[in-house]
């Protein structure tokens, strides 16, 4: 069964409430659309659903009713199907974006690099649970620019914490 639903998260800069808005298809492939508000502005992403593992096909930041990023491209799986989810395996993502800044515009593509790493013992709905600890790597690098002197590359480490059956039930970055 596909649950959609609302969850809201508390994060440095202040809530987040994130929500499944949408969800089409079937369990052989479905697309879902979440949608984050924060004080930062609305990010929408599109996931699509299959044997093979999840995709994330479409992001979208908006500023108000202003979208002021969308996708131009992708490559990878975002999260791999559960048969391929075991200890020691490894997968990539690669998003190109395009983004509209008030000085002008700029290009980005995000690697992300991640590896089942293996198990820890986290704390969900008031107890502890086994988790696989999945590490990842995010790579940020702009490629073009309206100003090229406005380009920057850099990367964030972090751990995220998965439980069969559940999904994803925490998240720490490296400092």
């Amino acid at each position: 069964p596909r649950r959609a639903g609302t969850k809201t998260q508390s994060g440095a800069d202040g809530s987040v409430i994130t929500e499944t808005t949408s969800i089409r298809g079937d369990a052989n492939k479905a697309t879902a659309t979440v949608t984050s508000a924060s004080t930062n502005g609305i990010d929408v992403r599109t996931y699509e659903c299959s044997s093979g593992g999840i995709l994330l096909t479409e992001w979208k930041l908006y500023d108000g009713d202003k979208q002021v990023m969308s996708t131009l491209s992708y490559s990878g799986v975002f999260f791999p199907s559960a048969e391929q989810f075991k200890i020691g395996a490894k997968w990539e993502y690669s998003i190109v974006t395009h983004k509209d800044l008030d000085s002008g515009w700029v290009e980005s593509e995000t690697r992300r690099n991640c590896t089942v790493a293996g198990t820890s013992s986290v704390q969900y709905q008031g107890q502890f649970v086994d988790a696989l600890r999945v590490d990842c790597v995010n790579e940020v690098k702009d490629l073009k620019a309206s100003d090229e002197a406005a380009l920057e590359n850099y990367y964030d480490l972090y751990s995220f914490f998965y439980v069969y059956g559940v999904g994803i039930v925490g998240y720490r970055v490296s400092e």
